[in-house]
C-alpha cells in the first residue's frame, strides 16, 4: 500500500508543481536523506545534503523547502547564497579532535554557519545552510533541540508525509536545477540497536536488518559531521567534528516508540549504543518489555570461531544470560583473528564439555541490560546517560556427581577484544577463566551459573547449567 501511495504522490507533485518536471536529475543530486533513510522521527533535526554538477556563480542562491503532502506552502525553508557565510569553528559546543580548528573553515557543516555580515544571526534556523561550487548542505530543525537556536517561531513538524524540494536559482531567481524527494515523519516500527564496528560485524548487522525488515540508521544525525561519505568533494578527506548534545538528542528521539532489536556485541560503556540508546530505553522503563526491545547475540560468541561463522540469534524469552562456547585454551583477551582461525573450543554445550586437568578453560557468554530504577539513572546536559546498574558478576558453583560442592567462585562480567590491533571493551559479554585442578581428573562436574547486579542481588533469568567431564 505504501508503494502505491508514493506513486500517486509523485503524480500529484507533477500536476501541482509542473515547473519541476523538466529538471535534469544529474545536475542536482540529493544524497541525504539517502535511499531507505527517508523516514525521520517526529521532533528531530535532519540534514539535507547533495552534489552539484553544473556551474555555481556568484549571486546564485540555494533554497530548500519542506512541504506537507499536497500543500504548496512550506513549513520549513532555508536559503543561502554562495560564499555568503563563514563557519563558526570556535563554537563552544563543537568538539574537534584535529590539530587546528582552522581545518574546519571549509567543512560546510551547516550547524555552525553564520552570515558574514551579521554574526548575530547564528541562532536563526532558516540560515543553516552552505553552498559551494560542488555541494550543498543544510539542516532542518524539528523543534526540540534549542541550544543556541531560536525555535520559538518554528511550526511543529507532525507525523505525516512530506516533500523535500531543493532549488538552485540564479541571481534573478530563475531555477537552474532542482530535485525533490518524498520523506515521512514518523517513528520506525522496528529499528536496529547495535555497534557498527568492527566492519565485519557492521556487514552482519546490515544483513540482519535487511532480513528482519528493520531500519538501520546510516545517515548522519545533525551535529555528527563526517562529510566524506556523502559529498563528492570531500572524498578522501578525513574530516570529523561533532556537537554532542545535538546528535545525541537526534539519536535518542529515534528510540521513543516501536521495537528496538539489540544485537549484544562489542558494546562499551561509553558507546552511544549504551549511554544514549539503551539509556533512553532505561529511562522509559521498557528494558523488560518485549514489545519495545528484543535481544540478540552471536551464537558462537564471536563473528567467526575456528573457521565457522556465527549466526545472530535471539535470546529466549525472559532469558538474560546465554553461554556461547567454552574455549579449551587461549588468552584472557580475545584476539578475533586468532579465534577465527584456530580456536580450540567446544561450541556445542548441550552434550557437555570434555576438558583436561591442569589446564585453563574459558567460559564465554553474553548478558542483557537490566532495568534500572529511576534513581539509578542520570541524564547529563549533553544527552548521554549514566546507567548505574547492570549484571556485574557471575557466581559459578561446581558440583561432583554426589552433589558435593567442589568449588564456588565469582567472576566479573565484561571482556576485552583485540580488534585491528586495539583493545576494545565490552560490558555485556564475559570470558571467565578457570584452572581445572589435578584432583578433578576423571570426574564429572556440574556447573551452575547465576548472575548478580552491582548490589549483589540475584538477577532472574541468568541461571545456566552445563556439564564438564575431566579426562583421566
Amino acid at each position: 500500500m505504501k508503494k502505491y501511495s508514493v506513486v500517486i504522490f509523485s503524480i500529484l507533485m507533477i500536476l501541482v508543481f509542473p515547473q519541476f518536471v523538466n529538471a535534469s536529475e544529474n545536475k542536482l543530486e540529493i544524497t541525504v536523506p539517502s535511499v531507505k533513510q527517508e523516514r525521520i522521527a517526529p521532533g528531530r533535526d535532519f540534514y539535507i545534503m547533495g552534489n552539484l554538477n553544473l556551474p555555481v556563480n556568484e549571486g546564485d542562491e540555494l533554497e530548500i523547502n519542506l512541504y506537507p503532502n499536497f500543500y504548496n506552502i512550506p513549513i520549513r525553508t532555508v536559503k543561502v547564497k554562495k560564499n555568503s557565510g563563514i563557519q563558526y569553528v570556535d563554537y563552544p559546543l563543537l568538539s574537534y579532535y584535529g590539530k587546528d580548528r582552522k581545518e574546519l573553515l571549509n567543512s560546510m557543516m551547516p550547524d555552525i554557519e553564520i552570515p558574514k555580515r551579521n554574526m548575530g544571526l547564528f541562532t536563526e534556523p532558516s540560515l543553516k545552510a552552505v553552498l559551494s561550487d560542488k555541494s550543498f548542505t543544510a539542516v532542518f530543525h524539528g523543534g526540540i533541540y534549542s541550544n543556541d537556536l531560536d525555535i520559538s517561531k518554528l511550526e511543529g513538524i507532525t507525523k505525516g508525509e512530506y516533500r523535500l524540494e531543493v532549488l538552485l536559482k540564479d541571481k534573478v531567481g530563475k531555477v537552474k536545477a532542482n530535485q525533490s524527494k518524498a520523506i515521512q515523519i514518523n517513528h520506525a516500527e522496528k529499528r536496529i540497536l547495535a555497534r557498527f564496528s568492527p566492519s565485519e560485524h557492521f556487514d552482519n548487522v546490515k544483513e540482519f536488518a535487511n532480513n528482519e525488515s528493520s531500519e538501520i540508521f546510516l545517515d548522519p544525525f545533525p551535529g555528527y559531521w563526517s562529510p566524506s561519505n556523502y559529498l563528492a568533494e570531500f572524498n578522501g578527506k578525513n574530516l570529523f567534528a561533532e556537537i554532542l548534545p545535538k546528535w545525541r538528542l537526534a539519536d535518542l528521539l529515534e528510540y521513543q516508540s516501536g521495537l528496538s532489536q539489540f544485537i549484544v556485541y562489542n558494546v562499551s560503556e561509553n558507546s552511544a549504543t549504551n549511554n544514549v540508546e539503551i539509556g533512553t530505553l532505561e529511562e522509559q522503563q521498557v528494558i523488560n518489555n518485549d514489545e519495545r526491545i528484543k535481544y540478540y547475540y552471536y551464537n558462537l560468541g564471536d563473528i567467526v570461531v575456528n573457521g565457522k561463522r556465527s549466526k545472530i540469534v535471539p535470546f529466549r524469552k525472559e532469558d538474560k544470560l546465554q553461554l556461547t562456547r567454552v574455549d579449551l585454551d587461549g588468552k584472557d583477551k580475545i584476539e578475533i583473528d586468532e579465534v577465527a582461525k584456530k580456536a580450540e573450543t567446544d561450541i556445542d554445550l548441550t552434550d557437555g564439555v570434555l576438558v583436561k586437568a591442569n589446564h585453563n578453560i574459558f567460559f564465554n557468554g553474553v548478558v542483557t541490560p537490566i532495568q534500572n530504577k529511576r534513581d539509578e539513572l542520570k541524564k547529563y546536559p549533553d544527552n548521554h546517560y549514566e546507567i548505574k546498574n547492570r549484571i556485574n558478576s557471575l557466581e559459578y558453583t561446581f558440583y561432583n556427581e554426589n552433589g558435593k560442592i567442589l568449588l564456588k567462585k565469582d567472576f566479573s562480567v565484561g571482556l576485552s577484544r583485540i580488534i585491528n590491533g586495539k583493545e576494545r571493551n565490552s560490558i555485556y559479554e564475559f570470558r571467565n577463566q578457570l584452572f581445572i585442578p589435578n584432583e578433578w581428573k576423571g570426574k564429572k562436574v556440574l556447573v551452575r551459573i547465576d548472575g548478580f547486579d552491582k548490589n549483589h542481588k540475584l538477577v532472574a533469568g541468568t541461571h545456566e547449567e552445563l556439564h564438564l567431564e575431566v579426562a583421566n
